[in-house]
């Protein structure tokens, strides 16, 4: 696997329409316009750090908006749940499912600080960052 950097773009093809229409109303046209960039950014750093807090992974760089691919759809979440606590009036679009799966992203991302979740080896993918690795390499026990 690999990084893959979160975007705008990534962001609005996870959202429902009533999500876009309600951002792009009062977040990402409104008083702050790069609304969607700092909601991505501060939540992919939380991952990083995440990450970079459980010793098992390689580092993660923060201010780069790339997450490892398997943290792609928690990460997501967490952002949506972000964009929507930030919007007046958005409570209705946080219903039932949309509170089981921030619930499920929390215990994934509890899991990855705590080191009990499989990520994937991925590097700097030539993007000219020093990357690290933390704690002993995986291995797999079941095939010695």
């Amino acid at each position: 696997m690999a990084l893959v950097q979160i975007t705008e773009n990534t962001l609005r093809a996870f959202l429902a329409d009533a999500e876009i229409a309600a951002f792009d109303s009062a977040g990402a046209e409104g008083d702050s316009p790069d609304r969607a960039g700092a909601l991505i950014r501060t939540t992919c750093n939380l991952v990083a750090g995440i990450v970079n807090s459980s010793g098992k992974y390689p580092v993660l760089a923060t201010g780069q908006d790339r997450v490892p691919e398997e943290l792609e759809h928690p990460t997501l979440v967490w952002i949506r749940h972000a964009m929507l606590a930030d919007l007046p009036d958005m409570g209705d679009l946080e219903g039932s499912p949309r509170a089981k799966q921030y619930s499920t992203a929390g215990e994934i991302f509890r899991a990855v600080r705590e080191g009990r979740f499989y990520l994937a080896p991925y590097d700097s993918e030539s993007d000219g960052a020093e990357v690290y690795g933390a704690g002993q390499p995986y291995q797999n026990w079941c095939e010695l």
